[in-house]
């Protein structure tokens, strides 16, 4: 009873406000409205829907932020930037993984089973995988001197001139796909870098490959060997480059 009297009562305020404001049926106003903001909110939906950035806004966007990237400024008269790589930690994992699997097998007398060598296998591969990781690299560039260093921990492992280090578009080989590229710092006794995602805009990464050689004073090199858009900077000045033999 209480729920019919607050029916009719809503029915007749519905309808005496209609009258006075709209002058025509509250419920086409209200249809409309209801279907506009579906409307509305699709689109609203539709346009905010992440999209991941490219890999060439990517990179702009960190030599806006840094104009040496992938390096930075150390020491006043140094630029440097370091890299520990995720493998060390991927190998830590499968050290502890192994532990954990010879103690299953030594608790459950499983000496004998075929498989016990697999957790021996996998702690082998993770320790050499460890030792071989375990130190921070280190890419320096000394702009006054015009040389660069490649450091494990600080220990030195290669210091060389301007000519042996560079940044370079790479081409990735995707089967039933448009060529890919991206760019990596590399160079004479280094750990070859990426240094950004994977393009099909050859043209854009190609610029910002420049630019960043530019903003790094070092050369650039273009995915062919043989290329117009190499940009070389430093050259090996030394007789044995300039010395030919008469054939």
């Amino acid at each position: 009873m209480q729920l019919n009297t607050f029916l009719i009562i809503l029915e007749y305020t519905r309808e005496k406000f209609n009258n006075a404001l709209f002058g025509c049926n509250l419920d086409i106003r209200i249809g409309e409205l209801s279907a506009f903001k579906v409307v509305d909110l699709e689109s609203m939906f539709a346009s905010s829907r992440f999209k991941p950035p490219t890999a060439e806004v990517s990179l702009e966007e960190k030599l806006r932020s840094n104009p040496y990237y992938p390096f930075s400024v150390v020491r006043r008269k140094e630029i440097e930037f370091s890299v520990r790589y995720r493998t060390l930690y991927v190998a830590i994992a499968g050290f502890l993984v192994s532990i954990v699997m010879l103690i299953a097998w030594i608790t459950g007398n499983l000496l004998s089973n075929a498989f016990f060598v697999l957790p021996m296998v996998i702690m082998v591969v993770s320790l050499a995988a460890i030792w071989n990781y375990k130190d921070t690299r280190y890419y320096t560039l000394f702009p006054r001197e015009k040389m660069y260093a490649f450091s494990h921990n600080r220990t030195v492992h290669v210091r060389g001139p301007y000519y042996n280090i560079y940044i370079r578009l790479r081409m990735e080989v995707r089967s039933g796909s448009k060529p890919y590229y991206h760019l990596v710092l590399n160079g004479y006794e280094i750990d070859t870098r990426r240094i950004s995602g994977s393009s099909t805009n050859l043209e854009k990464l190609r610029r910002l490959g420049q630019k960043i050689a530019g903003n790094l004073n070092i050369n650039y090199f273009d995915h062919a060997n043989t290329s117009k858009h190499h940009v070389i900077r430093h050259f090996r000045t030394d007789k044995a480059v300039f010395t030919f033999r008469d054939k």
